[in-house]
């Protein structure tokens, strides 16, 4: 919606505001990518990007296959999504940065962005399965590989004798149980804007992962419950 450039109504190349952006890291960061949408086939999705740094000269990517069970009429996120995903990416992470609305790499950031230079290269691969129900509620499972690699020297990993690591990897299942009862929201190819801001939403994940399993270095269980409150900012 309004970003995408349409070739024949089977292919959408952009965003196009991510064409070319800047950060502390890449230097200047140029982007090429797109997506398939359902006059291609109306159940089988493909999305995906190639980007370039000019100062950390690294190639960066991102591509992910999905089935909807659903007959979809325009593009894989209609709602309600019933679908299981396949994606694997290596892109810079700027670590506590998450972008509701937006790319990381809209080239209208870049105008505005302060330095950062607490950044990861993020290597992740995940599979995952999403159900949406009429009603409100929906659910989902995942499962997650990440490798987080030292980008800069203001980065750095400990393992658990005190040395320092250039990287980590970490393999995590996720359980998560959504209730939006009344919600609206404005559909893209990519987000969802939320119109009725006084809607209660209520969130309950389950993050746990086991040492060695998958190449895991450390365990944990992490339960989440999220009662968003009136005029939330985002879903």
């Amino acid at each position: 919606v309004g970003s995408e450039m349409c070739i024949r109504d089977r292919f959408d190349f952009g965003p196009m505001n991510t064409t070319i952006s800047a950060n502390e890291i890449e230097g200047a960061r140029f982007r090429i990518g797109g997506l398939t949408t359902a006059q291609l086939n109306p159940h089988w999705f493909a999305r995906g990007y190639v980007a370039y740094g000019t100062k950390d000269e690294k190639v960066k990517y991102s591509g992910e296959v999905e089935y909807s069970f659903n007959k979809k009429k325009f593009h894989s996120r209609e709602f309600p999504i019933n679908s299981i995903k396949l994606s694997h990416s290596y892109d810079i992470d700027q670590l506590g940065q998450h972008y509701l609305y937006t790319n990381k790499d809209n080239v209208f950031l870049s105008l505005k962005r302060k330095g950062d230079n607490k950044a990861t290269y993020l290597r992740k691969t995940e599979l995952s399965y999403l159900q949406e129900r009429k009603g409100g509620f929906s659910f989902g499972l995942g499962i997650r590989n990440e490798i987080q690699q030292m980008a800069t020297d203001r980065i750095a990993f400990i393992d658990g004798y005190g040395k320092k690591i250039k990287d980590y990897m970490q393999t995590n299942f996720e359980v998560k149980l959504r209730f939006a009862p009344n919600e609206k929201f404005y559909q893209t190819k990519s987000q969802r804007f939320p119109i009725n801001l006084d809607a209660p939403v209520l969130t309950l994940s389950h993050n746990f992962a086991f040492k060695n399993f998958l190449g895991s270095k450390y365990s944990y269980l992490s339960l989440i419950h999220i009662s968003e409150p009136t005029r939330r900012r985002g879903i």
